[in-house]
């Protein structure tokens, strides 16, 4: 309906009731668009859904649904800018600068309406320019090529800022779990399954029909209290309560930068049977799944805990020792995205005193996992070590900029640290106080960073 009216707006400028405002006719279109609304027997649903989100009880949980509090940025720039064309254009541009209006009103109240009001208020702004400051015939060629030149390097920009949305290369980084599923069906895993909560859509979509998932965004429909005990699975307890509820058979959950599996991990109940960087599978210890734990299941490896100093008293005891070589080296062969198994091997190495080897397992993860900052860190941590400072802050730098590339603001900040505590050893300490401030404004959680910094200022550097 939308561009049949634009359709004839466009081709057939007289029609319609003379003088009649073009702002009018969509005004009108849009009142009968929303009683359209009520004949549709879903109309009450979608507006009961709508007022649903926006009063949400546990919606600070819930990333995309937390309220706008970036103002220093692009989107906080897209704000000022709007709200004055807003201003400016309210009278020239009534319809467009009421929608701008609403959809930043929702896009403050949800960051995920943020694009809404990015939509409406480009255009507002550039209709506002455009009359303010007319572009002149002579320079309109000119113009254009470069809208057309802004616009492709944008779009060259977005590849390589978004590049894990491209198709996969070799060493690219997985963020799904998708050999983690690979496993449960080549397996035959097969019951209640518990996930993770955000990875309710991405296994709706690889897993359905023949899997159903435990919990997905649609918020509303589960509730705030349910939603809000599901986010929070991994604190003491709430897992347990859950499965005895829902009485589980396997879990899929992230393999992330906080130790959320410590629940699975010690729990007598549950084995580890399958991990990657994306992802971790457990098995329940029941009848059902006897046989795959015991071809596949871990019992000393915790590859969710964020630091592998567990492994020393393990690697230090002759009686475990091999046995944690031979987990790592079948994590490395069960999964081809599996850089952190790499990493635990060398640190395994290093420890067993072939510190060779692992250097040279450090050098094969570097190579072909460009991407991560995981193994450019413990490759500086390597160097770091053995006194190759120049070394250490070269691995440091390449995995600082490989974080900030994913966004990874944890290890960012982890390797500006290490970077700047290099610099200092090598004599730079204006560099290194840079660093630590830069450490602590990408997260100011960083437990060194801080003391480091006033170290480095009360020592006179």
């Amino acid at each position: 309906v939308v561009g049949l009216r634009a359709a004839v707006a466009r081709l057939l400028p007289a029609a319609g009731r003379e003088g009649q405002r073009d702002e009018e006719a969509w005004g009108a279109l849009a009142l009968a668009c929303g009683a359209a609304v009520f004949l549709n027997p879903h109309g009450l649903n979608l507006i009961g859904h709508t007022s649903g989100t926006l009063f949400f009880k546990s919606r600070e949980l819930i990333g995309e649904w937390a309220p706008f509090s970036k103002p220093l940025g692009v989107d906080g720039a897209f704000f000022a800018a709007g709200a004055a064309a807003i201003a400016y254009g309210w009278s020239e541009e009534p319809l467009l600068a009421a929608c701008a209006a609403v959809f930043g009103l929702m896009a403050l109240s949800a960051v995920r309406n943020i694009f809404l009001y990015q939509l409406t208020s480009a255009a507002l702004i550039a209709r506002v320019a455009r009359r303010r400051r007319p572009i002149p015939e002579s320079w309109a060629g000119t113009a254009a090529v470069a809208v057309a030149g802004a616009v492709l390097a944008l779009c060259a920009f977005c590849a390589w800022r978004f590049a894990e949305f491209m198709p996969r290369h070799p060493g690219a980084i997985v963020k799904q779990p998708e050999q983690a599923v690979r496993f449960l069906d080549e397996n035959d895993v097969d019951g209640r399954m518990f996930h993770a909560y955000e990875l309710g859509g991405y296994l709706i979509g690889r897993c359905y029909p023949r899997r159903k998932v435990f919990v997905d965004g649609r918020n509303v429909e589960y509730g705030p209290e349910f939603i809000s005990k599901v986010i929070r699975w991994y604190r003491p307890g709430v897992f347990e309560s859950l499965d005895a509820e829902w009485a589980f058979d396997y879990a899929v959950l992230l393999n992330g930068q906080d130790y959320k599996a410590r629940e699975l991990d010690e729990s007598p109940r549950w084995a580890l049977v399958f991990w990657d960087d994306a992802g971790l599978v457990y098995l329940k210890r029941e009848p059902r799944n006897e046989a795959l734990i015991k071809r596949f299941g871990y019992s000393l490896l915790r590859p969710n805990r964020p630091e592998f100093t567990y492994l020393l008293p393990l690697l230090a005891d002759k009686r475990t020792s091999a046995k944690v070589l031979a987990e790592i080296e079948r994590s490395v062969s069960a999964s081809p995205e599996n850089v952190n198994a790499r990493e635990m091997k060398a640190f395994a190495l290093d420890a067993l005193s072939r510190p060779n080897d692992a250097l040279a397992e450090l050098k094969r993860a570097v190579e072909a996992f460009p991407d991560k900052p995981g193994p450019y860190m413990s490759l500086g941590w390597w160097y770091e070590r053995r006194g190759r400072l120049p070394e250490a802050r070269e691995s440091y730098a390449a995995g600082a900029w490989a974080a900030r590339r994913q966004r990874d603001e944890m290890s960012e900040a982890y390797l500006d640290n290490n970077l700047a505590m290099v610099e200092a050893r090598l004599g730079n300490p204006a560099e290194a106080r840079r660093l630590l401030r830069r450490c602590l404004r990408v997260w100011p959680l960083h437990p060194r960073a801080a003391a480091n910094l006033s170290r480095l200022e009360s020592q006179g550097y």
